[in-house]
């Protein structure tokens, strides 16, 4: 991982950086193997995704991450571009 990114492992912190306008959250989704990289106001991520897939399933069916580029997120997790932040 680079300096400007880490992975987002509280409800606390997700909600945090989701609505605002820096960055990008990636979804991690181990089931389909697929990183889906979101603006952090992009209604297709919610807390509730976010709890059940990290807090309530301890992130064994994936995560979420949040970098300052898409570059990055492209480059270090294979990361495509939600259709609706395109």
């Amino acid at each position: 991982m680079t300096l400007d990114s880490h992975e987002i492992k509280t409800e606390e912190e997700f909600e945090g950086l989701h609505g605002g306008q820096v960055g990008w959250i990636v979804n991690v989704d181990a089931p389909t193997n697929r990183n889906t990289a979101h603006r952090p106001n992009c209604d297709s991520i919610t807390i509730a995704f976010f709890r059940e897939k990290v807090v309530d399933n301890g992130s064994r069916n994936g995560s979420y991450y949040h970098f300052l580029r898409l570059a990055d997120a492209e480059r270090e997790l294979d990361a495509v571009c939600c259709a609706r932040c395109n």
